[in-house]
């Protein structure tokens, strides 16, 4: 992937313009995981040639890649658990959360205990 990235790149040195060198490294960049740079190599592409429609599709794509991404980590932050407005409800939840766990047939369930 590197070298295919690489020729693109070169490519795009000689001819910023050149649509197919724009969507290819979109594509590249988006398969190694740097959704930011294929997006902006999707967006060139797309500001150059706006009928481009596998740019706009792999466009769309990509953002929707990045959205799931930013939203499992949060900014890089853990995600916030939403929080019972009912003060007994979270004293339960914690209760229930807290609650020493065995595993039966490879599913894990609360030890209670009457």
């Amino acid at each position: 992937m590197a070298a295919a990235a690489d020729s693109f790149e070169r490519a795009l040195t000689l001819n910023p313009e050149s649509v197919q060198a724009h969507y290819y490294l979109g594509n590249v960049m988006a398969s190694v995981g740097r959704l930011d740079k294929a997006i902006e190599h999707f967006q060139q592409v797309l500001r150059i040639e706006p009928g481009f429609a596998d740019a706009r599709a792999s466009l769309a794509r990509a953002l929707a890649m990045q959205k799931r991404m930013n939203r499992r980590t949060c900014g890089g932050k853990p995600p916030r658990l939403p929080v019972p407005p009912n003060p007994g409800l979270r004293l339960a939840i914690l209760d229930y959360i807290s609650l020493p766990t065995f595993t039966v047939h490879g599913a894990s369930k609360p030890n209670v205990q009457a």
